[in-house]
């Protein structure tokens, strides 16, 4: 199971379903993200110090997200930590 850690979506639902159907996996990344939107982002919570820091690094560096979660899930987890 370890090996799944951080694998493509698209890769991961292939594996766990043993389907290579495009749009079953297509469906089923959507439907995840979306239970992802609606339920988890209210687990988000902001690690003591981060805003202040966040802070401090905007006045000299433009600051940039890099994740392989959907842009939705993004925009939602950053407005629900309040950033």
């Amino acid at each position: 199971m370890t090996g799944l850690f951080g694998m493509p979506h698209f890769d991961l639902i292939m594996n766990l379903t043993g389907s290579s159907d495009k749009r079953l996996i297509a469906s089923l990344d959507k439907e995840h993200d979306s239970e992802f939107i609606k339920k988890n982002y209210k687990l988000v919570r902001i690690i003591p110090g981060v805003k202040s820091t966040l802070k401090k690094l905007k006045k000299t560096y433009k600051i940039a997200i890099l994740s392989n979660s959907a842009h939705d899930s993004i925009l939602r987890s950053v407005e629900s930590a309040g950033l």
